[in-house]
């Protein structure tokens, strides 16, 4: 053997507990980031869903309420009633509980939201001029309704005005339902 030249082969005991304890502080780390994203992710398109089942609730209320005839909107508290052009339908909406909910000529009241999403408020403020307009504002979290403040919470607000030029003779609005 050559001088300066180990024969020894591999690696000894304490080189490897501590390559060990490396690895393991690394992967600790390492997984503690992937679930946060993990978690990030979900809550981000629970959000998302969320989003869009109230968008599709708004959207539901607008349409319906463009189609109300000339004697405009009743607004009361959270809810609202009309009269739709052509058909002559008498059409709701309201807040009850945590959920916003359609009624179609005094038939059943229908949830229009997800069970995931929890109304918080549903205001109608109306305006006059040469037309009547309403402005829907919606407040919204996603969760349990005893949800922490962490929760995501949304807002979606838009502004309706009658539109008396068209003629539905024979439409029907069905009600929705949305689980």
């Amino acid at each position: 053997m050559a001088r300066g030249v180990s024969s020894r082969c591999g690696f000894s005991l304490l080189e490897l507990l501590i390559s060990v304890a490396i690895f393991t502080l690394v992967m600790t780390i390492a997984s503690g980031a992937l679930i946060s994203l993990l978690d990030a992710n979900l809550k981000n398109r629970v959000t998302v869903i969320a989003t869009n089942n109230l968008n599709v609730a708004l959207e539901t209320m607008v349409r319906a309420m463009e189609l109300a005839d000339d004697s405009g909107y009743l607004v009361s508290g959270s809810q609202i009633s009309f009269t739709t052009h052509g058909v002559g339908q008498d059409v709701s909406f309201r807040l009850h509980q945590d959920r916003i909910e359609r009624q179609v000529d005094g038939g059943t009241w229908v949830r229009i939201t997800s069970r995931d999403v929890h109304v918080n408020s549903l205001g109608f403020q109306r305006f006059t001029g040469d037309v009547e307009r309403v402005r829907i504002t919606i407040s919204a979290h996603v969760g349990d309704s005893g949800a922490p403040a962490g929760v995501s919470e949304i807002y979606a607000q838009t502004s309706v005005s009658q539109n008396s030029a068209i003629s539905l003779t024979g439409t029907t609005l069905l009600p929705m339902v949305r689980e």
